[in-house]
């Protein structure tokens, strides 16, 4: 996994270039407004391997949803504008493919799950007929085989009654079997990268296990990518090889799972993470909570986006934007404080 420019950081792989499957440098996305410009993606860059799994984490608002639409191509045309020195899939630039060509890419070779499932499901066709047209058309299955399929995949994600439910239309269903349905569209044509945009939110706990107990089966058996989206910080600890923290829509920090959990380097990282209840201490009253409000993206800031919300701010925070810097193996972040200098001071 690379994320700073691209620049190779090492990997378990013996030929890792071999094994990128997607390739991200220095994505910046802007949304055309009446008020002018809102910076939203703001230089983004990493790769993906084969069969890895990324987490994009972060506040509401910070750019992760942002980041993977402008990917695909997903954001309207009249009012975003999307650039990078490179976004490639495979062999494939996917910012110069024409639309044709995006439309193959989405659903068979991309399985997008999507926040919003309801508003992502077209209302006028009923939900067996929204599954067996992917089948059909990127699959190449016949009605039969793809209703079959489809019946099949419904089952898989604990839609219950599958053959019945297949001819329902998505207002019969609740959100969260919405939920399920999108899953199981984005699953179907088994996609070398799964695109999961907060795909767990609208299930309770035990259906929330269920599917992504299936996701992970999903992925080992396909070697399939995924890019998890997720405010869920229990779930990406389960499913995520690599962590990106994102903030004022840059990487922040980014690092192995393991380390992010075990070890987080950057402010931000420490307070999302500080603020999610736990058993831990029964005595605890309150959950610990992050100062202040994230910027306003109208305005590119000066200096260290979180440097007003950050209790170890100096002056060099407020006037200087901190580098994305590799901080040890395949670890990286963007700050100028140093964690691991206070840890030491506070162990002494």
């Amino acid at each position: 996994m690379t994320v700073h420019e691209g620049k190779p950081t090492g990997s378990e792989s013996p030929d890792p270039e071999s094994r990128v499957l997607l390739r991200v440098r220095g994505l910046h996305t802007r949304f055309l407004t009446t008020r002018g410009p809102v910076y939203a993606v703001n230089g983004v860059s990493f790769s993906l391997q084969r069969g890895e799994s990324l987490a994009l984490v972060g506040e509401s608002g910070c750019g992760k949803s942002a980041t993977v639409l402008s990917l695909l191509g997903l954001l309207p045309a009249r009012s975003a504008s999307v650039t990078a020195q490179e976004v490639s899939f495979g062999q494939r630039d996917l910012l110069s493919v024409d639309e044709q060509v995006m439309q193959r890419i989405r659903g068979a070779e991309i399985g997008m799950i999507f926040q919003d499932p309801r508003g992502s499901l077209n209302p006028v066709l009923t939900v067996g007929r929204q599954l067996t047209e992917s089948l059909e058309v990127h699959m190449g299955l016949g009605s039969g085989q793809a209703r079959t399929s489809a019946i099949e995949l419904l089952r898989s994600v604990g839609v219950p009654d599958p053959e019945a439910r297949l001819d329902d239309y998505p207002h019969q269903f609740s959100g969260g079997m919405c939920q399920r349905v999108m899953i199981a569209m984005a699953l179907g044509c088994t996609p070398s990268l799964l695109i999961a945009d907060e795909p767990t939110t609208a299930l309770d706990v035990t259906i929330q296990a269920q599917i992504v107990k299936l996701i992970a089966a999903h992925r080992a058996e396909h070697d399939m990518a995924m890019i998890w989206i997720s405010h869920d910080l229990s779930v990406v600890a389960q499913i995520a090889d690599r962590v990106a923290v994102m903030y004022a829509g840059l990487i922040v920090e980014y690092a192995p799972a393991r380390e992010i959990f075990g070890s987080p380097r950057h402010p931000y990282t420490r307070g999302l993470l500080a603020s999610v209840p736990t058993l831990e201490d029964p005595k605890a009253d309150s959950l610990s909570a992050i100062p202040g409000q994230p910027p306003d993206m109208s305005k590119q800031p000066v200096g260290c986006a979180f440097s007003d919300r950050c209790s170890h701010a100096f002056e060099r925070c407020r006037t200087e934007a901190p580098a994305l810097s590799p901080v040890g193996p395949d670890a990286y972040v963007a700050c100028w404080w140093d964690a691991e200098a206070d840890r030491s001071r506070e162990a002494v």
